[in-house]
């Protein structure tokens, strides 16, 4: 695998341009810079990690020519300033299977949600640490209000996910209950 560890340089605002042209690049680490947006991804990118930045906004993945990121599987951009995840990302990122937003300053679920729902290879997501993913006295994700927003991301369409911040989503008592709330959501 061809990797460019870009970690801790201070980077920033964007990528350097010559990024977009390394079409061989399959892990690119930017984590602990200073990146406010990620644009002009190299084509053949696998593993993006973008933890500790100043991204903000709605996050939104592309690259120079304006294609899909086709072979993007997995992305880290934990500990910066997303709002969300932007409804394009689904097409823009087709086998996504792995994605890590905790963190982050995500205020409603739909705004996860509606960014996920297309995202049909997507099988394991953290979002905890964001304001709209609440957790109990001991950290963990139990008890109804704390589980709320964990239905509330199954049921919303997020295609096959398997694991939601280190929780199983594929037991029967899961999907009954997830089947039960996309009822009463239409």
């Amino acid at each position: 695998m061809t990797t460019l560890n870009l970690s801790g340089n201070d980077i920033g605002p964007t990528l350097p341009s010559m990024i977009s042209s390394l079409n061989l690049l399959e892990e690119l680490n930017v984590a602990d810079n200073q990146l406010t947006k990620l644009d002009d991804l190299p084509e053949g990118l696998v593993s993006l990690y973008a933890a500790r930045n100043h991204l903000g906004g709605m996050l939104s993945l592309n690259n120079k020519s304006g294609a899909a990121l086709s072979c993007l599987t997995e992305v880290h951009v934990k500990g910066n300033r997303l709002i969300g995840v932007h409804p394009g990302m689904g097409a823009a990122c087709e086998s996504l299977d792995f994605l890590d937003l905790s963190d982050n300053r995500v205020v409603e679920v739909a705004k996860i949600v509606g960014g996920i729902k297309e995202m049909k290879e997507l099988r394991e997501l953290t979002v905890g640490g964001n304001k709209c993913t609440p957790r109990d006295e001991n950290g963990k994700v139990y008890g109804a209000a704390c589980l709320e927003w964990w239905y509330e991301v199954l049921s919303g369409g997020a295609g096959e996910l398997e694991i939601l911040d280190d929780l199983l989503c594929t037991g029967d008592d899961v999907k009954e209950t997830v089947a039960g709330l996309k009822r009463k959501v239409s």
